[in-house]
């Protein structure tokens, strides 16, 4: 029942289209490989795992919709594996899956063609695998032989970048070459910037002080909100970095200190969020409490997900009564924003820690009801729902 989530919007529902079935070979790998070789296609792999929310709804709305099912279905082979399990783990550990739902397409050698990150609803995997499948589009082989080459321009050599680095490809040797043509008023051109945008992350680099010594010039061109992000990104990256390699309480202070004085729009939010991830890695669930009530409260359009995310933790972490309930509350609002098997669950464990014994039942039930529409699997809940009843 774990409720942990990319940081993505899950699509709404998709209407009334008719339903057919993605059909998966269940065979391994090597199996699959096989026959992708043999039937002259490509393997497509949805790469889920079982606590993921946005894989359930795109296997529940994406993957039954009659039209994917059918082009999916005659075009490639298919395969759904679960990236924590069997050769699930070797497979997310070559292929450098770390996001769910990461939508894979490889060869029969097992090389891999493209990667796409996220759920996606029909009309966009629809395109994505048409893409995939044009003879002009430009696959991880095509790109790796052009690069080698020589032959290229510098949109094409960005591009090569960002891609080899989704695919968990080695791009630094790349980088190196591109880094020269950054510096100065070029930051500004499209394939510049983009590079500059997802990689880069230290302050002091030529480009950053470029960057941060001309925000009205980017946010012209690429706008406030892009600008902003970027920027809070790299203010905030030496707080991830103390975060999640061991850094000292003096090390946090400092680059929450930073990012706070930076007076960029959302920098408040933006540090209590991180703050929020250190006192759960340093199980301080007080502070921790604390800092996840002022988020919400400073965060009036959160997303359903996003309150269930802060609920979840609550429940699985904080004992206070006063704050659990403040978590029933986020999970009743999501549970009318988006009543869906997840975040239904999650308001029936906190009524279940509060006492609230019928009130739990209800949404236990609810919850599997929510389930067994979409497909998911409510094992955990029907577990729970058997204790509440005293069974």
């Amino acid at each position: 029942m774990k409720k942990i989530f990319l940081a993505m919007a899950l699509m709404a529902s998709l209407g009334t289209a008719a339903k057919a079935d993605i059909v998966f070979n269940h065979g391994s790998w090597n199996e699959i490989l096989a026959e992708a070789t043999q039937q002259k296609k490509l393997v497509f792999v949805d790469a889920f795992t079982t606590w993921c929310g946005p894989c359930k709804w795109m296997a529940a709305n994406t993957f039954t919709n009659s039209e994917v099912a059918d082009f999916f279905n005659a075009n490639f082979i298919n395969a759904k594996i679960d990236m924590e399990k069997g050769e699930g783990v070797g497979l997310a550990q070559k292929y450098n899956v770390n996001a769910y739902p990461t939508l894979l397409f490889v060869d029969g050698k097992g090389e891999l063609v493209h990667v796409a990150i996220g759920a996606l609803d029909p009309a966009q995997f629809m395109a994505l695998g048409k893409n995939v499948l044009d003879p002009s589009f430009m696959s991880m082989p095509k790109m790796k032989a052009k690069y080698a080459s020589g032959n290229y321009d510098r949109d094409f050599h960005a591009s090569y970048i960002l891609k080899m680095r989704e695919a968990g490809g080695d791009f630094q040797e790349a980088l190196d070459a591109f880094k020269p043509g950054m510096n100065g008023a070029v930051l500004l051109e499209e394939a510049n910037w983009s590079v500059f945008k997802e990689l880069f992350v230290k302050l002091d680099s030529e480009p950053a002080k470029y960057f941060f010594a001309h925000l009205t010039d980017f946010e012209k061109r690429y706008g406030a909100e892009v600008v902003n992000m970027k920027a809070l990104s790299m203010y905030a990256a030496p707080m991830i970095q103390a975060i999640y390699r061991d850094g000292t309480q003096s090390d946090y202070d400092a680059a929450r200190k930073a990012l706070i004085s930076s007076k960029l729009a959302g920098a408040e939010n933006r540090a209590l969020m991180h703050d929020m991830d250190w006192y759960s890695r340093h199980e301080d669930w007080k502070n921790y409490a604390k800092a996840t009530c002022a988020v919400v409260e400073n965060t009036p359009d959160m997303s359903a997900m996003g309150l269930n995310s802060c609920a979840w933790g609550f429940y699985e972490n904080v004992e206070d009564p006063k704050m659990l309930k403040k978590a029933l509350a986020w999970a009743d609002k999501a549970c009318t924003a988006d009543p869906q098997y997840a975040i239904i669950d999650t308001k029936a464990m906190l009524e279940w820690k509060l006492g609230m014994k019928n009130e739990a039942i209800a949404s236990a039930k609810r919850a599997i009801a929510a389930a067994e529409a979409t497909g998911e699997d409510a094992s955990s809940t029907k577990e729970a729902l058997q204790e509440m009843e005293g069974k």
